[in-house]
């Protein structure tokens, strides 16, 4: 079995006990917000199964957008992406996809007779894909879609074309960029919860979220800005010389949490890194640590700031802040998030009152 299959089998295994330990999670920390929390046997199955579907069509695109949603959704589905999606996106673009579905999560709204809704959502372009599920073990398949912006679903303010970017509170907003990927995870799943829970009807776009969502190519049109905007960040980490020392810590740092030897990756971070973040890291399972990559990158100053997550869980998020050491050496320090815990990071900033 080559790396890549390993990959999809271990991966998708690995990947749908985490997010179904989330789920569950979820649900006993805000009551009977989450139809998680009260789950019995043959529900748990079901939404095993459908998060498991979901999950690997998530990892699929994450390598080959096109050629997953071929495998794994209807053709009234691809017709309907055909003309929704690919007249926006030129093939050497779907590279953005990509990037989007490796770093969004699933989310399972209401399931009801062999059917449901899910979504993806990444905080990463603070978009979302919510799909229509028709369950079958892996005879399971993806009718129809929904995209739409964070701000839509959220019913914030609707960002125009000329100025998405700018809403980009991850990149631009002055944050710390664990609070705004709290902030967007948190708020985000409660309104998605609050829109697709509970349906007595399957609908991808309820009647609450209507009058939001603007024409399916507007919303289209606004991710699309947001990941030419991701693709900017990772040209600025790869291709500026300004940041080559930046991105060559980052490969030393990957390839020792590849190989997961404590000494060797404790050894790259500042005497002063508290040891949770580096114990949680050590302990993530091999096939997930092992895919770790970059999902973001900003430069203050002479700092830098990488943020990691493995695309087979990544819910699991490390911010690692490089600064100049003694020696000209980069002295490195991190933090952990799990989005799962979003809500608690943001609880505890409104006690010290900071949120």
């Amino acid at each position: 079995m080559g790396r890549r299959d390993r990959w999809i089998r271990g991966g998708v295994i690995a990947a749908a006990m985490v997010i179904m330990g989330g789920l569950l999670i979820h649900g006993a920390q805000e009551g009977t917000s989450s139809e998680a929390a009260a789950m019995d046997e043959e529900e748990a199955a079901e939404v095993l199964t459908l998060v498991g579907f979901v999950n690997q069509v998530r990892m699929d695109a994450s390598r080959n957008t096109g050629m997953a949603l071929r495998q794994w959704a209807t053709p009234d589905f691809m017709e309907r992406w055909d003309s929704e999606v690919m007249t926006l996106f030129e093939k050497p673009e779907m590279i953005m996809w990509e990037d989007f579905f490796s770093g969004s999560v699933v989310w399972v709204g209401t399931i009801q007779d062999g059917a449901a809704i899910a979504a993806l959502y990444s905080p990463w372009c603070d978009g979302i894909v919510v799909l229509h599920v028709t369950i079958d073990g892996w005879e399971s398949r993806m009718t129809d879609f929904r995209i739409m912006s964070g701000e839509a679903l959220r019913k914030e303010a609707i960002p125009t074309a000329s100025d998405v970017q700018k809403t980009l509170r991850l990149y631009v907003g002055g944050e710390a960029p664990t609070v705004a990927l709290s902030r967007l995870y948190a708020d985000s799943l409660n309104a998605f919860e609050a829109a697709y829970l509970g349906q007595s009807e399957l609908k991808l776009l309820p009647a609450r979220l209507a009058d939001r969502v603007k024409k399916d190519t507007q919303e289209t049109a606004m991710l699309k800005g947001r990941m030419i905007y991701r693709q900017y960040m990772f040209r600025e980490l790869l291709a500026e010389e300004q940041n080559s020392r930046f991105l060559a810590q980052t490969g030393l740092l990957l390839s020792a949490i590849e190989e997961g030897e404590p000494d060797t990756v404790r050894g790259l971070f500042s005497p002063e890194q508290s040891p949770l973040p580096l114990d949680s890291l050590l302990e993530i399972p091999e096939e997930i640590r092992s895919h770790m990559t970059v999902a973001f990158f900003g430069r203050k100053g002479e700092e830098g700031l990488v943020g990691l997550m493995s695309p087979v869980a990544p819910k699991w998020i490390f911010m690692v802040l490089m600064q100049d050491g003694d020696d000209d050496s980069l002295v490195l320090k991190t933090e952990m998030l799990d989005l799962d815990a979003s809500s608690q990071v943001l609880e505890l900033l409104n006690r010290k009152g900071m949120r």
